[in-house]
């Protein structure tokens, strides 16, 4: 025990000294960057004629529907780097920029950006690998529009020297890894390998450039970007970033809890590219898949080799890796990590016959754990997860109504909402008291999903397209099942169940559950017959998609599997089911390559759209395709932006000698929280403008500046304070409860010593 305590102490303080060194290096370095002196001047013009201070497109060329060059240069040399260029401009349509070097570009790691239409600046970072002669940022003109550039600039940023710094302390970790794991028995060697395998497998198609264009690829990128933009600006934790809709606002840290995400984003500001964050969390969420999907499936079955191959059969089913890959639904996939936490603590509860407090309390934190990690990454999952666990008690009724089962559940439930009650006391809020289109359409709208179920038939098209959407078209639709290992072995069971086989009670009831989220998740499931006679079905058709529910129908096809393979010793079977899983993740990424389009590494903000795919959020009245940028004012003699960020807006405003009333309209959305305050901190009373935008009016002879900014709402501070010291306390909790573990083990040896 000295001995490992001394190694312990010892690999603490060398990573200690490590990572000093490191981010002493790191600041170092930070303060010796080159400076550049470029300007606008030492860039090549075609086709621009230059009036006010500013370079336009020329009238010859001016919407003549030609592509063609505007800015180029300065072709000169470059070390090896990383940069920021900074553009002012003005565009009436959508222009980009692209940094190149002629004859070097492998040289170079960059992303086109958006030169958007509603912006008149852009921040645009690229990196150099190796150093360069020909440096080449290039503004092409779409041919549409007019189109102007004020001033451009490049200067050094330490993109480059924070990641290495960052690589160098995860290699530093592996190391360690390494060095514990040469420790471990041959058998927990084999584990950790065979875990690692099942994780690599599953994330073959990362090995790549770029990524498979999903469909929520956009909107998360989007996600992590508001988060990166807000933490930048000083705002912790994150509940309101204006970076979406081109600085409007859009609430997504209320409404969709981001705090997986903050991984990403603090990687963004490490200094990876967009692509590069989220594939390193895509892979992370692969690995924390594996590990509690091991950890559930080994204690519910007391078998390593049946927990080994039922970790492999869920992490690598058809559907998962549909959400990972193909649409690309970071909440959906990474709340699908938590959902054997919830198969492992329902079973604790319901088959073990125990009043111990203890026990009693540990499967509530495991079955607390669950729904916390559903909250924290997908609400539909919230949905469909309760509505199956009212069924599940419901079904289970005799041993649901019994006082440990109770008194488990109920403590499972409150500490849920202690430790959730961050999101939700914002998301309530909001929900309640924000005129969103979400809100309008759960109280007075019905959602009609049936028709978007999945036809029966998916569930057994093991090798067809995986892409596609959810069009009524069977040769449009994405590949929807739970894939040939979980399927044949439904199947194989359902055979049995038919002819007659006596089966086990828990084997009935996963394969009744397999079967019925199955139903739920097809066309054939009379959703629209429940949505306009069941009351409370209007919520739960929420999901969209009834075939999200193939998320937790893999779950029970997983643990029917396991109750299957209990006390089986045929090494066929299991060897079968093994190279079936493999087989069918690899051909998954092969077809994933041969059908679906990559897109290219997104290595800055810049690259990423501002824009939403969804209009839930919105306040209502709301019209994007009316999305206006500009400030907005009447009977004011001066109103200028002086600078903006991800959370703050500051404003000159003269009135000037005009006669009132004096209005100003700013381009930001009137969501709940925001404040109009002067530079002595006297509020401005805010009302609705046009399009819902904040607007407010000034008194005669009014000019200064004024600060607009979301302000936390104590109850929001509170609740999250709720959660920390819950959070906090359950730590506290299951150290107490290790040290006493611990205690009784090395008495019970004292013991042992004695009696021998």
């Amino acid at each position: 025990m000295k001995n490992i305590t001394k190694k312990t102490v010892i690999l603490l303080l060398a990573n200690m000294l490590i990572t000093a060194v490191v981010t002493g290096w790191a600041v170092f370095a930070s303060r010796g960057l080159p400076k550049l002196n470029y300007s606008a001047e030492d860039w090549k013009t075609d086709n621009l004629v230059y009036r006010d201070d500013a370079f336009f497109v020329d009238g010859e060329t001016e919407n003549s529907g030609r592509k063609s060059d505007f800015f180029w240069g300065p072709f000169t040399n470059m070390k090896a780097g990383s940069y920021t260029a900074f553009i002012e401009y003005s565009a009436e349509t959508d222009q980009e920029c692209y940094a190149d070097a002629y004859g070097q570009s492998p040289l170079m790691i960059s992303s086109a950006g958006i030169l958007s239409r509603y912006l008149h600046s852009l921040s645009y970072q690229f990196e150099v690998t190796q150093d360069i002669d020909k440096f080449d940022l290039r503004i092409p003109y779409n041919g549409s529009g007019e189109f102007s550039i004020r001033s451009i600039s490049v200067v050094s940023n330490n993109n480059r020297i924070k990641r290495t710094a960052a690589g160098i302390l995860a290699l530093t970790a592996l190391a360690d890894f390494a060095l514990v794991f040469s420790g471990f028995s041959e058998e927990r060697k084999k584990t950790v390998l065979m875990l690692a395998g099942t994780a690599a497998v599953v994330s073959i198609p990362l090995a790549m450039p770029g990524i498979p264009h999903g469909h929520d690829l956009e909107f998360h990128c989007l996600r992590i970007e508001a988060l990166v933009q807000a933490l930048r600006s000083g705002q912790f934790p994150v509940r309101f970033s204006t970076f979406p809709l081109y600085g409007l606002g859009y609430p997504l840290s209320v409404f969709y809890n981001d705090i997986f995400l903050y991984f990403p984003a603090l990687l963004r500001m490490l200094g990876f590219g967009v692509t590069s964050a989220y594939k390193i969390y895509l892979l992370s969420v692969n690995v924390l898949t594996v590990i509690l999907s091991y950890f559930c499936f080994r204690k519910l079955f007391r078998s390593e080799n049946t927990a080994l191959l039922l970790t492999l059969l869920y992490a690598s089913s058809a559907y998962r890796l549909v959400n990972l890959y193909v649409r690309a639904a970071a909440g959906e996939y990474t709340a699908q990590a938590f959902l054997p936490l919830l198969g492992l603590a329902f079973y604790n509860i319901y088959a073990e016959e125990t009043t111990a407090r203890r026990k009693m309390a540990e499967n509530g934190l495991l079955l607390a754990a669950g729904p916390t990690g559903f909250i924290a990454s997908h609400i539909p999952i919230v949905i469909m997860s309760l509505f199956i666990m009212v069924l599940v008690c419901l079904c289970l009724f005799r041993k649901t109504f019994r006082q440990q089962t109770l008194l488990t559940l109920c403590a499972a439930a409150v500490l849920t909402v202690l430790l959730n009650l961050y999101y939700i006391v914002p998301f309530l809020d909001y929900y309640l008291h924000v005129p969103t289109n979400i809100s309008g359409l759960v109280q007075n709208g019905l959602n009609i999903i049936q028709q978007r179920g999945a036809y029966p038939a998916q569930f057994f098209a093991f090798f067809r397209n995986v892409s596609g959407d959810s069009g009524n078209e069977i040769t449009e639709r994405l590949m929807l099942t739970p894939g040939l290992p979980l399927m044949g072995l439904f199947l194989w069971e359902l055979g049995r169940f038919f002819s007659g086989k006596k089966l086990p009670g828990v084997r009935r009831f996963y394969l009744l559950f397999a079967a019925l989220t199955l139903w739920l998740s097809t066309n054939l499931f009379p959703w629209n017959l429940f949505t306009f006679r069941v009351p409370f079905w209007r919520y739960l058709s929420q999901i969209e998609f009834p075939w999200r529910f193939l998320t937790i129908a893999v779950l029970f096809l997983t643990l029917l599997g396991g109750e299957m393979l209990r006390g089986s010793g045929s090494r066929s079977i299991r060897g079968g089911l093994a190279a079936a899983a493999v087989l069918s993740a690899v051909l998954f990424a092969g077809r994933l390559f041969d059908q679906s389009s990559i897109t290219d590494d997104i290595y800055d903000a810049s690259g990423v759209k501002h824009s939403l795919y969804t209009e839930d959020y919105f306040i209502q009245g709301s019209v994007p395709a009316k999305m206006d940028t500009e400030v907005r004012s009447e009977n004011m003699a001066d109103v200028r932006i002086l600078s903006r960020d991800a959370s703050k807006l500051r404003l000159f405003c003269s009135a000037g000698s005009a006669e009132g009333p004096h209005f100003v309209t700013v381009p930001l959305y009137n969501y709940k929280e925001f404040r109009v305050l002067d530079d002595d901190g006297h509020a401005v009373e805010i009302r609705n403008g046009v399009q819902n935008r904040i607007s407010f009016e000034l008194p005669d002879g009014f000019e200064g500046n004024l600060n607009i900014a979301f302000r936390t709402p104590s109850s929001w501070t509170a609740a999250l304070l709720v959660s920390l010291l819950t959070a906090a306390g359950i730590c506290l909790y299951l150290l107490a409860c290790r040290r006493k573990t611990h205690k009784a083990e090395r008495e019970q040896e004292k013991s042992a010593t004695i009696v021998a």
